[in-house]
């Protein structure tokens, strides 16, 4: 298909390279994942990174066709890397419309859920690469896999030295300011920003930085801020073992005069 398409790919006008490129991403879509092995994998892999340098408009049915490719199991963990590679160094994805963060959001997603093994393997790569992609990030449909993604990626991966790093993605959304759209039908709510930012910012691993979070907004004016860090303070309580519970000890005193302050009412 590639040999015959090879007229089309190699066009010098942009639109007959744009199209000839949408034929074999359609049809890698259409058949089985394990349709193709490592070395064609391996090569269509190279095809579609080498894609990433053409022009602009080719980016969607690139990104299509990456993971596409991503998704089959055949790809092997070398692949897969230099795959990951080439996405995150030639794509400025903040700069990309909301439909195409959202394919390589998707893509990323599939990848931690189906393949993690693989991605244990390229923690540093694949975290490091999802913090730069998504900085700046604002679509709320694009933020709760984001957000699902992070605290996935806390339960699952070895961040030790991305903690702090993976904090701070999470830290500068919260406290969620979202009114949906009136009218607009299937996009998100705030309540599920809401939870999705909680179940990140309330992970034991990184209590540490969660914690002054907390205290600083709890001295917000306003009553919404107030409540959510009150809700997080109490799940990061509930999800922190006896053995994580050290962190506490170094804030309690700073913890108990909020808690005074804000439930008792004391002002």
């Amino acid at each position: 298909l590639i040999e015959t398409l090879g007229p089309a790919l190699t066009d010098t006008r942009v639109d007959i390279r744009r199209s000839g490129l949408s034929v074999v991403s359609h049809t890698l879509v259409n058949i089985s994942p394990s349709f193709l092995h490592g070395d064609d994998l391996a090569l269509l892999a190279a095809f579609y990174t080498d894609r990433l340098r053409d022009h602009h408009s080719l980016l969607p049915t690139t990104l299509q066709g990456l993971a596409t490719l991503a998704a089959s199991h055949n790809l092997t963990r070398e692949g897969l890397a230099k795959l990951l590679d080439s996405l995150f160094r030639e794509v400025m994805l903040q700069q990309q419309v909301v439909a195409d963060r959202a394919v390589v959001y998707r893509m990323l997603a599939s990848l931690l859920s189906d393949r993690l093994e693989d991605i244990r393997q390229l923690a540093t790569q694949f975290t490091v690469g999802l913090l730069q992609a998504s900085e700046g990030e604002k679509d709320p449909r694009n933020l709760v896999t984001v957000f699902s993604l992070f605290s996935s990626m806390l339960s699952t991966l070895d961040l030790d030295h991305l903690r702090e790093d993976v904090f701070e993605a999470l830290a500068v959304y919260f406290p969620v300011d979202f009114t949906p759209p009136r009218g607009v039908k299937g996009v998100v709510t705030k309540e599920e920003l809401v939870l999705g930012l909680r179940n990140g910012l309330s992970h034991p691993s990184v209590a540490e930085w969660t914690i002054g979070l907390l205290l600083e907004k709890l001295d917000s004016d306003l009553e919404s801020a107030k409540l959510d860090s009150l809700l997080t303070m109490q799940k990061l309580a509930s999800r922190c073992s006896p053995t994580e519970l050290e962190m506490w000890a170094r804030e309690v005193e700073g913890v108990w005069s909020a808690l005074k302050r804000e439930t008792i009412g004391i002002r």
